[in-house]
């Protein structure tokens, strides 16, 4: 949770979630992989972002108990 509200302060969340890696697979079978239809791609995002997103939320939802502001 400290790691969260660090990069939450700085504002490095922000640019660091944007982060998407693209990744070409072959598909199986194919004759002529000079054809675009012979690949995949594969958007990836970073897996941290997501760690940081879930982590955020618990912390805002537990906050809302707390305080009852949710019904």
């Amino acid at each position: 949770m400290d790691i969260a509200k660090v990069y939450f302060a700085i504002g490095y969340y922000l640019r660091f979630k944007k982060a998407i890696t693209t990744v070409i697979l072959y598909k199986e079978g194919k004759v002529d992989y000079l054809l675009l239809g012979s690949y995949c791609p594969i958007a990836l995002k970073n897996t941290f972002s997501k760690i940081l997103k879930r982590i955020i939320i618990e912390y805002i939802a537990d906050i809302a108990k707390e305080h009852t502001l949710l019904p």
